[in-house]
């Protein structure tokens, strides 16, 4: 929902301003339906909140009288420093957040700096204690309680034999011969239009040869991972999985700076824990997404919300599942890669970027750090794109 239209022509010029807007007023929301404030309130301050940066100015109406009172903190009536208030604390909540990755200052002492402001007199300090009774500590206990596809033991041998550096064509055949489904879509993909050549292939050997190495190992890494994130409900995670997957590949492959299978099953299972908030209370669900439609993206959402984000969850789980620690790490900060010196946590920001994903704020600075931790300039990452096979996996 953006500003009424006699209001257009006031929004923010600058598309980083406008989403930071958009932003403010999506918290502004979930503020005023804890506070019980009336719809016509919740109105006026998504509009004020939408403009609380433009240079002009409303003529008239209850908007101008709220920022007015935004701009000179105390003035205005009594409804109208209310609602005041709580753009200029979602306001400072957002400029926080931005900050946090350069300043490295941990999302937890965010709301602490807020209550540190409210005895400046910035805000009441009922406001902050607003946000914070939102905030929950779903999902309870750990992986073992969360209802979560099944991964079993042979699919988690054939992993460990996939990251083995010692694996080849032989072996990989090996591999592959142990699952019937797995060995039949090889042989599909290597009789399809993508490898297909006048002489089908019959024969486990004969479609690994076909495909190659690289590709054989990558339908058998999808072939795993499809059971826990391919369903009608979680389609578009896959389809992502698999881009990023194939992106990760390409620069581990590029850089050195991972095994390229390793970083392509890595990319696979990298947002694994997106399926564990599938099982959240509906009224923490609902707070998600509002924040979201709002205009939040979903890593911001789910650490006001959750106190943590759906890539720790995703480490949680992967070492459940006893994948190798280096791949949880790697999940774990995959969105907040200047914690961690994993090659692979900086291959799967650069991934997640070059796919376009928007599950977190923009950085610049995050952005060139991936890039020069793996040595890359920017320009040697513009024309990567995920190949045709990932189309083929993700329906087949």
């Amino acid at each position: 929902m953006l500003a009424d239209s006699h209001c257009d022509g006031l929004l923010p010029r600058d598309l980083g301003l406008l989403l930071h807007c958009r932003r403010v007023a999506a918290l502004g929301q979930a503020v005023a339906h804890h506070l019980f404030l009336t719809t016509e309130q919740k109105a006026v301050l998504h509009t004020a909140s939408i403009l609380h940066h433009s240079d002009a100015s409303l003529s008239d109406g209850a908007e101008r009288d709220v920022l007015r009172a935004f701009s000179r903190p105390g003035a205005g009536s009594s409804p109208e420093r209310v609602l005041a208030d709580i753009i200029r604390l979602a306001d400072s909540y957002d400029c926080e957040y931005e900050a946090a990755a350069v300043e490295g200052t941990p999302l937890t002492e965010l709301l602490p700096r807020l209550h540190e402001r409210a005895r400046d007199g910035l805000w009441p300090a009922s406001l902050v204690d607003s946000l914070e009774q939102m905030t929950s500590q779903a999902p309870p206990g750990g992986p073992c309680d969360w209802r979560l596809p099944s991964f079993d033991a042979s699919a988690a041998r054939i992993l460990t034999l996939l990251n083995n550096a010692a694996l080849n064509l032989r072996s990989l055949e090996d591999v592959a011969g142990t699952d019937p489904c797995i060995a039949g879509k090889l042989v599909q993909l290597a009789n399809s239009a993508l490898f297909y050549s006048r002489r089908p292939v019959s024969t486990l050997s004969a479609a690994i040869a076909r495909l190659g190495f690289q590709t054989a190992r990558k339908v058998i890494a999808a072939s795993l991972a499809r059971p826990l994130l391919a369903s009608p409900r979680t389609h578009v995670l896959w389809l992502h999985s698999l881009e990023s997957a194939d992106i990760a590949e390409q620069l581990a492959d590029r850089t050195g700076a991972a095994d390229p299978g390793e970083a392509y099953l890595c990319g696979l299972v990298h947002d694994i824990g997106t399926l564990v908030l599938s099982g959240l209370p509906l009224y923490d669900a609902a707070r998600l997404y509002g924040l979201e439609e709002g205009g939040c993206p979903k890593v911001y959402a789910e650490n006001l919300i959750l106190r943590r984000d759906h890539a720790e969850l995703g480490a949680l789980v992967a070492e459940y599942w006893k994948l190798p620690a280096h791949m949880a790490d790697a999940i774990r900060h995959h969105h907040r890669p200047e914690r961690s010196f994993s090659p692979q946590a900086h291959l799967l920001y650069l991934a997640e970027f070059l796919t376009s994903s928007d599950e977190d704020l923009p950085s610049r600075y995050r952005l060139l750090l991936a890039l020069d931790r793996l040595d890359l300039r920017f320009e040697d990452t513009v024309t990567l794109k995920a190949g045709a096979i990932v189309e083929w996996l993700a329906a087949a």
